[in-house]
């Protein structure tokens, strides 16, 4: 996954369409891909980030009116998005093989009452007659609950919620002072912090280290390239400075 990320920086997958420059699109769907082979978590969490990809570069929001957008899709980075998720599917099409095999469908079959799991309770002594006891549809009805455990999630772990939101107050500042920024991989990568939180750590069974260290490396990525984006409006002395103080 974080080879996914270093090919898909701007300066390693610059616009255009060039041969090189689709190759690397592909090989970085693809390494998204074999990332959910480790995990089963990070295949919805790769395919979410190329959505997150293609909804920041391969969108144009067009202004109208004072309260009126118009979204267009960019011809220009459509191929690109395409190759994203062909290389995708090229990656995890051994965890689709065999879930097609062996159980009939290409995505795990106890994925959509994991968060059931999670939320009600299951029989560790009898997992294998229990653990669909409280499919996706029960908790959907539930919405209550749901929304109370997320919430003593976030209020147990709170520290990603800190960190997403001065990063994104940070860039939001850097784009005000300088127009010309481009901040858009900075955006994607603000918005996969948050949906890794938000489905992993605000919904998973526990909060584990295991859990914990995609998104530290995560947030780290994040903090050095909002630092990045802030060199070039303030001068870098200052940065150095309030990083020492903090």
């Amino acid at each position: 996954f974080l080879f996914a990320l270093y090919l898909l920086l701007p300066t390693n997958a610059p616009d255009g369409g060039s041969t090189r420059t689709n190759l690397r699109f592909f090989v970085a769907g693809s390494c998204l891909g074999l990332s959910g082979l480790v995990r089963v978590h990070f295949q919805i969490f790769s395919l979410a980030a190329i959505v997150v990809y293609a909804a920041v570069f391969g969108t144009k929001i067009i202004p109208r009116e004072r309260f009126l957008y118009l979204v267009q899709l960019s011809r220009r980075n459509l191929l690109q998005i395409v190759l994203l998720v062909v290389g995708f599917l090229v990656g995890l099409s051994p965890s689709l093989y065999l879930n097609m095999k062996v159980h009939g469908t290409p995505s795990s079959p106890i994925a959509q009452s994991f968060l059931g799991q999670v939320l009600f309770g299951v029989n560790e002594y009898n997992m294998l007659e229990t653990y669909n006891q409280h499919p996706f549809s029960e908790v959907i009805s539930h919405p209550h609950d749901y929304a109370r455990f997320v919430l003593s999630r976030v209020r147990k772990l709170p520290e990603p919620w800190v960190v997403i939101g001065f990063a994104g107050l940070a860039l939001t500042w850097a784009k005000r002072t300088k127009r010309k920024l481009d901040v858009r991989f900075e955006v994607f990568l603000l918005a996969i912090s948050a949906i890794y939180t938000f489905l992993f750590i605000c919904q998973g069974w526990a909060v584990t280290q295991r859990l914990l260290f995609p998104l530290t490396i995560l947030l780290s990525i994040v903090g050095a390239a909002v630092l990045e984006a802030l060199s070039t409006v303030i001068r870098p002395r200052w940065i150095t400075l309030a990083v020492l103080l903090f």
